[in-house]
C-alpha cells in the first residue's frame, strides 16, 4: 500500500503552526476535540487505481482521500477561525496535487458547543510517492 500521510500531515500541521500558533493538529478524526482551536488531516480512503494494474502485481498508483477538519469553539468568531483555518490547510493540499470535492459544517447542529467544518480531498499517488491532480 502506499502511504503518504505522515508527509501530508507534516506540510499542513507546519502550515497550520505557522498561521495559528498553538492551534492542536491530529491525525486521527475529532468527534468531541479536547483542546481549541484544532486541525484533524487524515487519509480516510486509499484504493488501487485498477486501470493502471498490470500483470507485475505490484502497486503502482493509488487513488487517496483525504479529510480535513478545522474546528473553533470560540463565542464569537468561531466560524471565521475555523474557516481561516480551513483556508491554510487548502492551501497545502492544493499546492500538493489534491483535489478539494465537498465541504461540510455543522452550523446546523442545534445547540452545538463548536463550529467545524470538514472538507474532502482526493489525488492520485504514484510508487514514487508523487501526488497527481485526478
Amino acid at each position: 500500500m502506499i502511504q503518504i500521510e505522515t508527509q501530508v500531515l507534516n506540510d499542513v500541521a507546519s502550515a497550520i503552526e505557522a498561521a495559528s500558533p498553538g492551534t492542536f493538529v491530529a491525525n486521527t478524526p475529532l468527534l468531541a476535540p479536547s483542546d481549541f482551536p484544532c486541525v484533524a488531516v487524515y487519509e480516510s480512503n486509499n484504493t488501487v487505481d485498477r486501470s493502471r494494474a498490470d500483470s507485475a502485481h505490484v502497486e503502482k498508483f493509488a487513488i487517496i482521500t483525504y479529510v480535513v477538519e478545522a474546528c473553533s469553539n470560540k463565542r464569537v468568531g468561531a466560524k471565521q477561525e475555523a474557516m481561516g483555518l480551513l483556508d491554510v490547510a487548502d492551501e497545502v493540499m492544493y499546492s500538493l496535487n489534491f483535489t478539494r470535492v465537498g465541504t461540510i459544517t455543522n452550523a446546523f447542529v442545534p445547540g452545538a458547543s463548536h463550529f467545524r467544518i470538514t472538507a474532502r480531498y482526493q489525488a492520485e499517488v504514484g510508487a514514487d510517492e508523487r501526488l497527481y491532480r485526478r
